[in-house]
């Protein structure tokens, strides 16, 4: 299970080709519905009239004045869960400020959750539900939202501003500056549109294969909008590693992105470490830059105390590429006591028997 690793492509990118996810392809299941009205920053954000309002207070029109944050999620998505502390850290700090935060239940799933019984008993790790939760009906609101902004993964954030528009989209672990921004008057939607714009020219040229200008837009995107910062700054090292071939240029690119946007960001500097210790990657030596992904999934396993089960595993891959078996190993074992889904622990245990079988193959060459 990947969910941890993909959560930054989830939310802007799709992934392609090799691990490297190919940049700013939106996943044809949420390719723009012609029955669907579309939605872009700057619009009116539609009322929320096709919900269960599972846990009040209910918001089914957006007050002049008040600033909403709408949390797309559901039971099932392992990303949603682990961003709720995050956002209930957020609803602390703007409790006298007027903003509400709405959890909107999208895309059920046969065998999950119901919404209502993990409201009634949520993860140890979030705590009590301290916001209102409404659960769409017949996927009217996710086809309203998700499908009319070209959203194609969760967990999205929808700000609405104190004018009831459409502030901001993106992954809740990034809105931090924007909602400060929108919450003191200083937020420009122009700006955000502005980025929105860059963002396609960027998944132009990178359709017609130019590398170089796509990079040189996403770097003026993050410019135009910081919150950018984490989903582009990972796509820039892979683009710069793999498409344009730069090893060092892409190493430097790396050490700014661990250090800068993801330095306190466990979940983004996992998908760092995976983007180079997956198994799928085959990459020249020069371009294996095991350092930063050592140091990368050390500090994301230290940022969650050693209790993210796909962190560790990452963690153990690193340990394996340096050829650490007995450190792969005891890692690898750390991730399948934390480990409760059996399907999840099966391939733990594949991978740890994997580790197991390359140590013993080290052994006797040596």
């Amino acid at each position: 299970m990947r969910t941890a690793r993909s959560l930054l492509a989830a939310a802007v990118l799709a992934a392609g080709g090799t691990i490297a996810p190919l940049p700013f392809v939106a996943p044809a299941a949420v390719a723009q519905d012609q029955s669907v009205r579309p939605l872009a920053v700057g619009d009116q954000a539609p009322a929320l009239v096709d919900v269960d309002w599972l846990k009040g207070p209910a918001s089914s029109s957006f007050e002049a004045g008040t600033v909403y944050v709408l949390d797309f999620w559901a039971t099932w998505c392992g990303p949603c869960i682990r961003a709720m502390p995050h956002l209930k850290d957020l609803q602390e700090t703007y409790a006298e400020d007027d903003v509400e935060f709405i959890g909107v239940a999208i895309w059920p799933r046969n065998g999950q959750v119901p919404t209502s019984e993990w409201i009634a008993n949520p993860p140890e790790m979030v705590g009590e539900v301290t916001w209102a939760v409404a659960e769409d009906i017949d996927g009217k609101t996710a086809a309203t939202y998700m499908r009319g902004l070209g959203q194609g993964g969760i967990p999205t954030v929808v700000i609405v501003d104190r004018q009831g528009t459409i502030a901001w989209v993106g992954h809740p672990m990034s809105m931090d500056d924007a909602l400060e921004g929108i919450v003191e008057g200083t937020y420009s939607v122009a700006e955000r549109q502005r980025a929105d714009q860059l963002i396609t020219d960027a998944r132009a040229a990178a359709g017609l294969g130019d590398w170089e200008l796509a990079v040189e837009l996403m770097d003026q995107v993050i410019e135009a909008d910081p919150s950018w910062a984490i989903q582009l700054g990972l796509n820039k090292y892979t683009m710069i590693r793999d498409r344009i071939g730069d090893a060092e240029r892409a190493r430097r690119a790396g050490r700014e992105f661990i250090d800068g946007p993801a330095s306190d960001d466990a979940e983004a500097l996992n998908a760092f470490a995976w983007q180079i210790a997956a198994p799928e990657v085959d990459l020249p030596e020069e371009a294996h830059h095991l350092d930063l992904a050592s140091e990368a999934a050390e500090r994301a396993a230290t940022l969650t105390e050693r209790r993210n089960a796909d962190i560790l595993d990452t963690l153990a891959h690193v340990r394996y590429h340096e050829k650490r078996f007995d450190d792969a190993i005891k890692v690898q074992n750390e991730a399948i006591e934390l480990t409760s889904n059996p399907r999840q622990r099966e391939a733990y245990e594949r991978t740890r028997d994997m580790f197991e079988r390359a140590k013993a193959q080290h052994n006797d060459e040596g």
